[in-house]
């Protein structure tokens, strides 16, 4: 909605708002009272993508730059989806760090070394970014599935490490050589791993079976970060 422009200036708006990547079509109509009235101009844009699209976003954010010199309002589906993707995007990053320091503190008061949690966290991040990468053999994921990811296999996988360092300290402690302390620890430690690591990966399968298809894409996702 263009606020206090005259018909000719909403015509050339129009132009401008076509030229922009990744808009389809827009509609204006200065016959009709619906597109225009008491100098006020509604103008109908179509996106080529959907409403989640990367490109959609990029579009509005040009359709923005193209409209700063006039009063505007925009709304509809597409617009909606842009906000919502960028408060989550904003928000979750400060979620995983609150989430991310809160770990690291419990993991300081239960561990014997101050290194530990560290390598923890190296470990857990090295799974987040082979998860993210792999991410591309599903084509397309949800933003809202980009943005829990992390977080939720923070949570899923931490467990896996702190049950292999404590059976490695186990094994130091009967006198082993690191190496061999760590070869027994795996050993010892992996009928444990895989049977706890199987019942989540079932869990997040199960996921995948709902009516409503984000079920499937954050199954798919975690599933494939625990494996």
């Amino acid at each position: 909605m263009v606020e206090n422009a005259s018909v000719d200036q909403i015509e050339q708006l129009k132009i401008k708002i076509q030229e922009v990547d990744g808009v389809a079509n827009v509609v204006f109509d200065s016959t009709s009272t619906s597109y225009y009235h008491d100098n006020n101009g509604l103008l109908k844009v179509f996106f080529e993508n959907g409403d989640y699209a990367e490109e959609t976003t990029n579009a509005i954010a040009n359709i923005r730059t193209v409209c700063e010199e006039y009063e505007v309002a925009l709304g509809g589906s597409a617009v909606e989806a842009t906000t919502s993707r960028n408060a989550i995007g904003s928000e979750m990053a400060i979620i995983l760090l609150i989430a991310v320091a809160i770990v690291l503190l419990i993991l300081l008061l239960t561990s014997r070394s101050w290194l530990e949690p560290l390598v923890y966290l190296i470990v857990i991040g090295c799974a987040i970014v082979l998860n993210m990468g792999t991410n591309l053999i599903l084509g397309e994921i949800s933003f809202i599935t980009e943005s829990i990811s992390t977080i939720m296999l923070i949570a899923l996988e931490m467990d896996y490490c702190i049950v292999l360092c404590s059976r490695f300290r186990e094994e130091q402690e009967k006198g082993l050589a690191p190496v061999e302390a760590m070869k027994k620890a795996l050993s010892g430690s992996f009928l444990a791993i895989i049977a706890s690591s199987l019942t989540v990966i079932a869990g997040l399968v199960a996921l995948m079976f709902m009516d409503f298809t984000i079920g499937f894409d954050i199954g798919a996702v975690l599933a494939k970060g625990v494996f």
